[in-house]
């Protein structure tokens, strides 16, 4: 398999069963295949406390470092993340304020296989 995908999946199982799935992505991929795992990001602030428990279905938000930590520590390498879909406001004009309230709503980690 050259690549895996995961939208909106890791943040609907345990920790224990998503470490699983990362292994068997590791097993199942060819050298220098890739996995992408996006979930919504607790970064913002209200994906984070409020938006990401719309769905009762979510377990737990995961922090981006700690997402990425958990594919690198499987044995994925080049681990990075990427933020997406920020809302296009000009509410608030302090950089810090907009990036907690109007930054990314999602990420994604990348990581691959070694060749």
């Amino acid at each position: 398999i050259a690549a895996i995908t995961a939208f909106h999946f890791v943040e609907h199982v345990p920790l224990n069963y998503l470490l699983d799935f990362f292994d068997e992505c590791l097993r199942v991929l060819k050298p220098g295949g890739a996995v992408i795992f996006e979930t919504p990001n607790p970064e913002n602030i209200m994906t984070g406390a409020c938006n990401f428990y719309i769905d009762p279905t979510h377990q737990n938000p995961i922090p981006p470092q700690t997402l990425q930590f958990m594919t690198e520590y499987r044995g994925f390498s080049e681990v990075s993340i990427k933020r997406l879909h920020p809302i296009e406001s000009d509410e608030l004009k302090d950089p810090f304020l907009k990036r907690m309230f109007f930054g990314a709503q999602d990420y994604s980690v990348i990581g691959y296989k070694e060749k």
